[in-house]
């Protein structure tokens, strides 16, 4: 069916439009995109840096059971604890808690509600120091480690 559409585009301007997505339509990037994208390029190594340092802060807070990514920077890190949505909201949280899928070594599965910690290039590292010196008593990395 997708390759018929494909080949309709070349005759029915929307059939090309669905084939092709709305991004051709909507022409070569702009001179400040392109600035945007060359210097995130110029920067990524202070990106993956910081990133780095993120994740060795929380990681510690993740459940014992989850391996630390060894070849990719995830751009949060679940952790289990348990405040209030008004606590949350203090410290700036507006995703809330999140659930999990946990796949034990004999197959039984679980969903763990977790708050996922976000540790991406938006996030400051004193904020987020702030954040795990606050909850260093909430957190309880061993609440579900025993499925």
């Amino acid at each position: 069916m997708q390759w018929g559409i494909r080949l309709l585009g070349r005759s029915f301007p929307i059939a090309h439009s669905y084939w092709q997505g709305a991004e051709p339509n909507m022409g070569k990037p702009s001179r400040f995109q392109t600035g945007e994208i060359l210097f995130a390029i110029q920067n990524w190594n202070r990106i993956v840096e910081d990133r780095r340092k993120k994740l060795n802060v929380v990681w510690g807070n993740a459940p014992a059971w989850l391996s630390k990514p060894v070849d990719r920077l995830p751009p949060v890190v679940p952790t289990y604890i348990n405040l209030s949505n008004e606590e949350l909201d203090r410290y700036g949280f507006r995703a809330g808690y999140r659930h999990f899928e946990r796949v034990s070594g004999c197959g039984h599965r679980a969903l763990l509600k977790v708050l996922p910690i976000p540790i991406h290039q938006d996030v400051s590292q004193a904020w987020l120091t702030d954040i795990h010196m606050a909850f260093s008593v909430a957190f309880n990395s061993s609440e579900t480690d025993n499925l």
